[in-house]
């Protein structure tokens, strides 16, 4: 359903707000109907390890108006379909999705748009795929060998590794850890229907309601986590008046745009999470991978069904699918049956205070009534119950001048609170009023260059924030982010563009107020407790104080440049540069500077166009941190994003869940017809 997307960097401002720990926000642009003619298209990608995605969508008007009349009724209709494999064992994502847009605009003063949108999803987890990482894993592709009894694994006295792992031996990196019966499935809905309705030149009304639907079923039953969100629901509403005026000023009239109106979500959240039983290191990747099952050694056993055991102890959800468990009480990402609505004011105004100077400012109040509690399926002993009101206020100003026709600089402030966040979007049972109020502040201050003819644009900025990291099963806990970022676009002609982008970023994260520091589920390296005899998996957390972000480099390049011929002959070159990261707070094993780098070549015509995706065609072997061996959780697609939504969200769970090598060269040919009449 998407067309393109706007990927927001830094605290989302009035008119959208905050919801729950967030450092930016994208905007999807969802594909519109069309009204002038006819078209459609069809198109097919095939890659290798199994790659397959197809596609194709039809619209145009629906209704024929008369000589000389625009069309009143248009429509587009778009599928989806997916059945790729991974170069990683066991791993794969099935999808099939639908969407359709249907659009009335009968006159230039009232439009109406409803979209529609239903997928269902299969797929295997990626979360985890090898543990125990050490330098010589990263360096030389040595991975430590051997694992436990059964009954030993996930024991609060686990045995010393040096008792079961073996000498260090040479592992494909597309080996993992999955158990073959881990499971991901989702069936999503979506209907939003648009209205604007233009009131004069200058004054328009706009209507935005959107429903959201979410089932979802997702087991990792190696590490030991299983979840199901049964149902859960969204209703928004948002209304915007929107004027353009003109008042007096001290240095000549001043311009208006204002942006006032009111927002209010009601959202139903059951979500049944099981995370506190971890054994993410106790399995090797030689090993039967039937074995890999958390559910199957003795001592988890011994927390079915006992109410004394972390987070409640484990129980089945009810309605299965069988044996799937959850713990009542497990806090923050976790288990929750929540009902809330909430009501949000906001205004925010852009006035052009002269030709050269101009100020944004923007304020949001929002209003929550929550009523949570443990699910169904909760013992009466473990019940616990939250109802409770919260107002969360959120301001941003920001002036911009522009001093010569081709610098525009800019300074932006931005002051927030924002919630933590239970499974599913909702909230603990077991949350205090701090939950409630987790502070995002930032200040940037920055400048933007145009150059040569509107050829050459450059842009740079420094930035400092205060912000709120998310964490598994714990509170969340304060951090401060500083940066510098600069980017170059260079376009002498429409044959040729390059764009160049720098991002240095350190972070720092604050547990002096906290009786312990960060924990992990491993506070050494794996080759560290094969040498001292220590457990494998020590669950331990470091004393209380501040400690430099994981998991991230401090240096991001990236680039990317385009060239095509008039023909339509083209090619595009991208790549990454990531500096050094400390997968530890104990600073014992590093990832060291990597890069990749990207390709493709393509023949573009009106009606068609073919591509073929080099991706790492130097075949680099490069590393994601992704947890679970680490303390926080990863993503590939957010670990190392180059914009400022990169910052925070890269670095926001508690337990992290793996390694994964990306040492292999990929290719994909995309071939696609279009047709328009």
């Amino acid at each position: 359903m998407v067309e393109s997307m706007d990927l927001v960097e830094g605290p989302p401002g009035a008119v959208f707000g905050a919801t729950q720990p967030s450092n930016g926000y994208v905007n999807y642009i969802t594909k519109q109907p069309y009204f002038d003619c006819f078209r459609g298209d069809a198109w097919a990608t095939i890659g290798m390890y199994d790659q397959y995605l197809w596609g194709a969508e039809v619209g145009g008007p629906i209704d024929h108006p008369s000589a000389g009349q625009s069309s009143t009724l248009g429509y587009r209709l778009s599928y989806l379909g997916m059945n790729n494999g991974s170069y990683y064992d066991s791993i794969f994502d099935q999808q099939e999705n639908f969407y359709g847009a249907i659009g009335w605009h009968p006159n230039d003063r009232y439009h109406a748009d409803l979209f529609a949108d239903f997928g269902t999803y299969s797929y295997m987890l990626e979360d985890v795929l090898m543990n125990r990482p050490t330098e010589s894993l990263i360096q030389d592709g040595l991975y430590y060998p051997g694992y436990p009894p059964l009954s030993q694994v996930g024991s609060p006295t686990p045995p010393p590794a040096n008792t079961f792992l073996g000498t260090p031996v040479p592992v494909s990196p597309r080996q993992t850890i999955k158990y073959p019966g881990d499971l991901g499935r989702a069936i999503t809905g979506m209907a939003q229907l648009v209205q604007s309705v233009q009131m004069s030149d200058d004054l328009q009304l706009v209507n935005n309601t959107l429903f959201w639907y979410a089932d979802h079923l997702a087991s990792e039953d190696e590490i030991f986590f299983q979840e199901a969100w049964k149902g859960c629901y969204e209703i928004d509403n948002r209304t915007e008046l929107r004027e353009r005026f003109t008042t007096p000023g001290f240095f000549g009239p001043m311009k208006h745009f204002l942006d006032v109106g009111v927002e209010w979500r009601y959202q139903y959240v059951l979500a049944y999470d099981s995370l506190e039983f971890t054994v993410p290191n106790q399995w090797s990747v030689f090993e039967n991978p039937n074995l890999r099952n958390g559910a199957f050694s003795p001592y988890f056993q011994t927390l079915v069904g006992n109410p004394s055991a972390p987070g409640g102890g484990e129980w089945l959800v009810p309605g299965g699918p069988y044996p799937f468990y959850f713990e009542p009480l497990n806090g923050a990402t976790g288990t929750n049956f929540t009902r809330y609505g909430k009501a949000s004011p906001f205004w925010q105004q852009t006035i052009q205070l002269t030709d050269t100077l101009s100020l944004i400012l923007g304020a949001r109040l929002d209003l929550y009534l929550i009523s949570a509690e443990t699910p169904p399926g909760t013992p009466a002993v473990l019940f616990e119950q939250l109802n409770t009101t919260q107002a969360l206020p959120l301001f941003n100003a920001s002036p911009t001048w522009k001093p010569f026709p081709w610098m525009t600089t800019y300074f932006n402030f931005n002051w927030a609170q924002a919630t933590d966040v239970g499974g599913g979007g909702g909230y603990s049972p077991t949350f205090t009023n701090q939950a409630f109020h987790l502070l995002n502040e930032l200040e940037e201050l920055g400048v933007k260059l145009s150059l040569a003819r509107n050829r050459l644009f450059l842009s740079a900025d420094v930035f400092h924030e205060d912000t709120y990291l998310f964490n598994y099963l714990e509170p969340a806990n304060p951090a401060q982010i500083n940066g510098f970022e600069t980017t170059a676009t260079y376009q002498p002609n429409q044959s040729f563009w390059i764009r160049a982008n720098y991002l240095f970023m350190s972070g720092v994260e604050n547990w002096s107020a906290s009786p312990y520091g960060p924990p992990l589920v491993q506070t050494y390296s794996t080759a560290q407790a094969d040498r001292l005899g220590l457990p494998l998996d020590n669950s331990g957390s470091f004393p209380p104080g501040s400690y430099a972000l994981i998991g991230w480099p401090e240096e991001t390049v990236s680039g990317m440049a385009t060239y095509q011929l008039d023909n339509g002959l083209g090619a595009t070159v991208g790549g990454l540069f990531l500096s050094d990261m400390y997968l530890g707070y104990e600073h014992q094993v590093r990832i060291p500077p990597e890069f990749v780098l990207n390709a493709q070549a393509f023949y573009a015509r009106p009606r068609w166009e073919a591509r073929l995706y080099l991706f790492n065609f130097t075949n680099e072997h490069y590393w994601l941190p992704n947890g679970f061996a680490f303390s926080r959780h990863f993503s590939p697609t957010r670990a190392f994003a180059q914009e400022r939504k990169g910052r925070v969200d890269c670095e926001d769970v508690r337990r992290g869940k793996g390694l994964r090598e990306w040492g292999w060269s990929k290719i994909f040919a995309r071939f696609g017809l279009m047709r328009a009449l």
